[in-house]
């Protein structure tokens, strides 16, 4: 099972109280296509292409009741509930090595064109599934995606996060 199916489980798992009847049918159509939705980019609307036809395909006949495993929803008994920190170095546009530390709840990332938004999006990406989408879409080695153009070299990023028993444990 991917870790993208095992992350969307754990969070309908912690939703589920809280989701509508058709919040749960939506969820269920996506679980029930879930390799379909997530073979897809989101770029010109995609992804949102695949879920309305799975909706007028068999909206009506989805259940309204979820019903996940619990082991694999928990498949992960270390769960991660914050990003502390993220160290780049070879990665796509950053050549030397660049720490990121996450010590608000929320961050915000902004600047002009070349700065290394994308790149910083994903080693976030690639931190926190093991893989990057746009390379998988274009058929591209994740070695050859993530190497950085000056130094000709590539490195995994390393992300760093807290559980509600230890802090900086790597990801």
């Amino acid at each position: 099972m991917s870790k993208s199916l095992v992350e969307f489980k754990r969070f309908l798992t912690k939703s589920a109280p809280t989701l509508s009847e058709h919040e749960k049918k939506l969820a269920n159509l996506i679980l029930g296509g879930f390799d379909e939705v997530a073979s897809v980019g989101t770029a010109g609307g995609r992804r949102g292409k695949v879920l309305a036809k799975l909706i007028v395909a068999k909206g009506e006949a989805a259940p309204s009741a979820l019903e996940i495993v619990a082991d694999e929803a928990k498949a992960n008994e270390r769960e991660i509930v914050r990003l502390t920190k993220l160290e780049v170095e070879h990665f796509r546009g950053f050549s030397e090595r660049h720490t990121f530390e996450f010590k608000n709840p929320y961050t915000f990332v902004y600047g002009p064109n070349g700065t290394g938004k994308s790149s910083l999006c994903e080693a976030l990406e690639y931190g926190l599934l093991a893989s990057i989408h746009e390379a998988d879409s274009k058929r591209i080695p994740v070695s050859d995606y993530i190497r950085n153009a000056t130094s000709r070299k590539s490195a995994k990023p390393v992300l760093y996060g807290d559980t509600a028993r230890e802090n900086g444990i790597e990801v």
